[in-house]
């Protein structure tokens, strides 16, 4: 019996420490995106091809980049693909193929 009691304890130590660390997470990422921004529109705003900080070279890369698309745009946009292509029963075909089967597992909840 102390052996759960032992596990109980570590388990809402774990997940108590993961919510934490969760928003620690989140907050750092808000402070990295707001200081990644400034350097962006110094750099703009001065016209310098980039600076060096501490042995790292820091300057603006352009590039082309993929977006993710919202998942509902997505299957408009291959609808269309496979009605342009000729495949009968369109709406059917995507159910199909994006259907997701769903398996059975067990799930701690604690309340």
């Amino acid at each position: 019996m102390s052996s759960i009691r032992s596990d109980l304890e570590t388990y809402t130590t774990a997940a108590e420490k993961l919510k934490e660390m969760r928003k620690t997470m989140k907050e750092l990422t808000e402070v990295k995106n707001g200081a990644e921004k400034r350097i962006k529109e110094f750099l703009k705003s001065q016209e310098h091809p980039g600076v060096t900080f501490k042995g790292y070279k820091i300057y603006l890369d352009e590039r082309k980049r993929t977006e993710r698309e919202r998942p509902i745009d997505a299957k408009k946009r291959a609808l269309e693909i496979l009605r342009s292509h000729g495949v009968e029963n369109a709406d059917e075909v995507m159910k199909e193929l994006t259907a997701k089967s769903k398996i059975q597992v067990e799930v701690l909840r604690i309340a």
